[in-house]
C-alpha cells in the first residue's frame, strides 16, 4: 500500500530520509515541467526544483497536514 504525501511528509520531520525521497520522487518532475513552462529554460527549472526541496526539508518540523501536501508544495 502506498502512503500518502502527508503521511510521507509527517515521517519526514521525524527523520525518515526515505520518505523525503519518496516524495521527491513522486513530485519532481511535475515542479520541473512547472518551472520550465515559466522559464523555458531546463537548467533553471531544475535548479528552482531543487531550491522548493531544500526549502521543505529545511521546515520539515513546521508542516501540518491541514490541507493537501500539493497544496503546501
Amino acid at each position: 500500500m502506498e502512503l500518502s504525501d502527508s503521511k510521507l511528509m509527517l515521517a519526514c520531520a521525524q527523520g525518515d530520509s526515505e520518505a523525503f525521497q519518496l516524495l521527491v520522487e513522486r513530485h519532481q518532475n511535475k515542479i520541473i515541467n512547472f518551472f520550465y513552462r515559466l522559464s523555458w529554460n531546463r537548467d533553471l527549472a531544475e535548479d528552482c526544483c531543487q531550491e522548493v526541496f531544500c526549502r521543505i526539508y529545511r521546515n520539515r518540523q513546521q508542516y501540518q497536514a491541514t490541507a493537501k501536501f500539493t497544496t503546501y508544495l
